[in-house]
């Protein structure tokens, strides 16, 4: 019996909606024999001229739009098929694991288990090898668990891995630091595949040029090999039910279009705002995170407020000059504070009006800029701190033009730097994204999180024209 018979055998999954690329895609997997469209769906999607029968890969990555079945149907199945049909020997007590990851998010991960549980439950003969069924694991009578986590190296330690199968790679992130994690993860779980037949399994739609699918896309695709096969193909070609919606999001968002449904890496090769090299040569490593108030230094802070409820952190940042107006300059950024959500913003408020009433002169802040937030985190957060003692006002700048400014400061290496990992990911990661008439804009792809950069930016600008006073409601720097 080969997957596609196991999948579509109704004593097993039952499941004969596959689309002829689904097919393809998991015969190909286990070198099973394809028929003569299937292995020119094989070489539109791998880029290889010639299909090798029986060769069995021990790595595959998949790169696809979105909705062509990765969760549902990929992911799923290949876990269920790899804990039936593979046996091992284990010692007294010793368990296989087949091994799903998930994004950091920990509903993903739940909505993926249960396509696997109850597909099995659905089974007539697959129901009776569940022994027992937990929260994140499917206990099964022949030795093997089914196990789906959240991406973390933490949950990866110490199994004994069948076969791993990563579900959106190219997405993931460390819930608690909000980083890219797809490296530090797979190579945890390369360390637990201990079997000669386990095998690891990418599926993500893809991303940037950067990271663990792009790695093996640049490494493979179309490159005749024994160690990894790599398949990418658009959302149609996998899902043909999805065309309507495909075309209503040519017309509406033709990058989205190329990224989630042609199945196209965002090349931002150049766009990047700051030179990582440059990046990394402000970072003070002998310094701590957070330098003690010094009597004679003025100091200036910036902060961008959050509701508590989303996504977005509270930051905020704390910087002094230190050799001012001499070729030593030097823009030195003391602290940089974060609250994550969920939280009251108005509790994290009077945190960090304590922290700026240690270094900045709040005598000064009502007349003068010396503490500034984000414009498009004003809202309540001005009174709020306003009541704490601090005087602030909001930035007449964008974000877009705080990290436009402050690419000069890095470039001249006058910027110090706390040893901050997600401070560093964030300022790295800008790229800069051409908008009409000339002008540029600075984001983050695919909305990551840019709270810290964007505090420690606004903290530059400060420090590189103070002070700023309000006369009649208007800015004028003195």
């Amino acid at each position: 019996m080969n997957i596609i018979e196991f999948i579509e055998d109704p004593r097993f999954i039952g499941d004969k909606t596959l689309s002829p690329a689904q097919k393809m895609s998991l015969k190909a997997v286990y070198g099973e024999p394809l028929t003569k469209e299937e292995k020119r769906l094989f070489r539109k999607c791998t880029g290889l001229r010639r299909y090798h029968e029986g060769r069995e890969y021990p790595e595959v990555t998949y790169i696809l739009g979105r909705a062509s079945g990765k969760s549902s149907k990929l992911a799923n199945y290949l876990s269920i098929w790899e804990a039936f049909r593979k046996k091992v020997n284990l010692a007294p007590g010793e368990r296989a694991v087949v091994m799903v990851v998930a994004s950091e998010i920990k509903r993903q991960a739940q909505v993926t288990f249960r396509f696997i549980r109850d597909t099995l439950k659905k089974s007539p003969l697959l129901n009776e090898m569940i022994v027992k069924v937990l929260s994140d694991e499917i206990v099964l009578n022949n030795g093997v668990s089914i196990q789906v986590f959240p991406c973390s190296q933490a949950k990866i330690r110490g199994q004994s891995i069948l076969t791993f199968i990563g579900d959106e790679v190219a997405h993931w992130k460390s819930a608690d630091e909000l980083q890219d994690v797809d490296e530090d993860v797979i190579t945890a779980a390369r360390f637990g595949l201990r079997w000669p037949n386990s095998k690891m399994i990418k599926i993500s739609s893809p991303w940037t040029t950067m990271g663990e699918i792009y790695k093996d896309y640049d490494k493979y695709f179309g490159k005749s090999n024994k160690n990894c096969l790599v398949m990418k193909g658009d959302t149609v070609l996998f899902n043909p039910t999805f065309k309507k919606q495909a075309e209503a999001l040519k017309k509406r968002d033709p990058l989205k279009y190329r990224t989630e449904i042609l199945a196209e890496f965002r090349d931002y090769e150049g766009n990047t705002m700051y030179d990582p090299k440059v990046i990394q040569k402000a970072i003070d490593d002998k310094r701590p995170d957070r330098l003690a108030f010094e009597e004679g230094n003025r100091y200036l802070a910036f902060f961008d407020a959050a509701g508590g409820s989303g996504k977005d952190s509270f930051t905020l940042a704390v910087g002094h000059t230190e050799n001012k107006g001499s070729p030593e300059e030097k823009f030195v950024i003391d602290l940089v504070e974060e609250r994550k959500p969920p939280f009251n913003p108005a509790h994290v408020v009077s945190d960090f009006s304590a922290i700026i009433n240690e270094y900045v002169d709040t005598d000064r802040t009502r007349s003068s800029f010396d503490v500034m937030g984000d414009r498009f985190s004003w809202g309540f957060a001005s009174n709020e701190f306003m009541r704490h003692g601090v005087g602030c006002d909001q930035s007449p700048l964008t974000k877009s033009d705080l990290y436009l400014r402050a690419e000069t400061f890095f470039n001249q290496y006058k910027v110090s730097l706390p040893n901050d990992k997600k401070l560093l990911e964030q300022l790295k990661s800008l790229v800069r994204l051409p908008r009409s008439g000339g002008r540029e804009a600075v984001d983050s792809p695919g909305g990551k999180p840019e709270d810290k950069a964007n505090v420690v930016a606004g903290v530059l600008w400060l420090l590189d024209n103070p002070p700023y006073m309000i006369t009649d409601g208007e800015v004028h720097i003195v």
